[in-house]
């Protein structure tokens, strides 16, 4: 019986709801207090397939960035439904970046800046063994993940944030160990 090379179109993300039963999403962002608005500075979101327990929740850690207290960054880990994890980097990608466990409250909106995305999506991508070197935030127990990038394509978003950490910030303010869970 021939193959029909037409009929070969593989969509990388059909199982994906039902082979990941948990999530943990991972954020950094910065909260401006004089404007009452925060902006995303990374977020990365972990699937865990549904036989494995994902790591457990953080609480946010949070580090003022000048003397009045006027923009903090924070972090945080998030333990969440893979559905909710897939839904939330969906939004993402629609320019939409929601805060997560508002305790009972309307989620507020992050900004965020205008992004691309690496590969084009349903896609992914995988890692070689010298990648492993380059791509930050994985864990050492990360062999062969999927991955799926969101890029920031204006310069000045974040451009921004850096220029008014190093105009109106301290550095003596700045330490804060993100490698803690």
């Amino acid at each position: 019986m021939p193959i029909q090379k037409e009929n070969m179109i593989i969509d990388p993300q059909r199982n994906m709801r039902m082979d990941y039963g948990q999530a943990i999403i991972h954020l950094a962002w910065d909260w401006d207090g004089s404007a009452g608005e925060g902006s995303l500075v990374f977020g990365m979101v972990e699937l865990f397939p549904k036989e494995s327990m994902p790591p457990s929740e953080t609480e946010a850690i949070h580090k003022e960035l000048d003397r009045r207290g006027d923009h903090s960054v924070s972090l945080q880990r998030f333990q969440v439904p893979a559905d909710e994890a897939i839904k939330w980097y969906e939004a993402c990608r629609r320019g939409e970046a929601l805060e997560l466990n508002p305790k009972g409250k309307n989620p507020r909106g992050f900004k965020l800046a205008p992004l691309s995305e690496e590969p084009v999506w349903p896609n992914l991508t995988t890692l070689i063994d010298s990648d492993f070197q380059t791509v930050p935030f994985l864990a050492d127990w990360h062999r062969c993940p999927r991955l799926h990038h969101l890029i920031p394509i204006q310069d000045e978003f974040i451009n921004s944030l850096w220029m008014w950490i190093m105009c109106c910030g301290t550095s003596d303010r700045m330490s804060a160990d993100v490698t803690r869970p």
